[in-house]
């Protein structure tokens, strides 16, 4: 089941959802949520666009372990934190957020496209190590990202990164192993 109508109103809650059990899609991007609430019943969800809402925190999606993809772009988050069950997980989208902080990446074991563009994160890259299958990640427009030898570090931290910033990046045997940062 998909639900994409729900987008574009003024809706502040996610609420009234757990008849929905086999809800595989579920789009809120553009209305007036402010919470994480009322979606652990809906342990068949694969996809969710929070996107475009006011969004402080992510919380209470630990029980939607068969999310695939998860938009949360242009929120108000400030810590990168309570994913850690979403072993699933593959392309998550926090970008435009208030983000200054990635606290655990433990358990996201399948991500492949990592955006957290437009953010304030100057530290912690450190906790990405773990996420050697990304292949796809955005970091551009962060404290971080102006840094000396980013670069050449992240290639080396993420060995199977092919597109960096939206842009195609040099394929992992043609990428220099000398960096040292963070």
């Amino acid at each position: 089941m998909l639900i994409d109508i729900l987008g574009g109103n003024v809706i502040r809650e996610i609420s009234n959802l757990n008849t929905l059990e086999k809800l595989r899609s579920l789009y809120l991007k553009s209305n007036m949520i402010d919470s994480i609430h009322g979606l652990s019943l809906l342990k068949s969800l694969e996809i969710i666009d929070l996107s475009s809402n006011k969004i402080k925190k992510i919380e209470k999606i630990e029980k939607c372990v068969n999310l695939t993809k998860i938009n949360l772009s242009n929120n108000y988050i400030t810590i990168f934190e309570g994913l850690s069950n979403l072993s699933s997980l593959e392309e998550l989208i926090l970008y435009n957020n208030k983000i200054n902080s990635i606290k655990e990446t433990r358990g996201l074991i399948s991500i492949k496209k990592l955006d957290l563009s437009h953010n304030f994160i100057d530290s912690g890259l450190d906790k990405i190590k773990n996420l050697d299958r990304v292949s796809d990640f955005s970091i551009e427009n962060n404290p971080i990202s102006r840094k000396p030898e980013f670069s050449k570090y992240l290639r080396k931290t993420i060995p199977k990164l092919t597109i960096f910033n939206g842009r195609k990046s040099l394929a992992p045997k043609e990428m220099s192993s000398k960096s040292s940062c963070l």
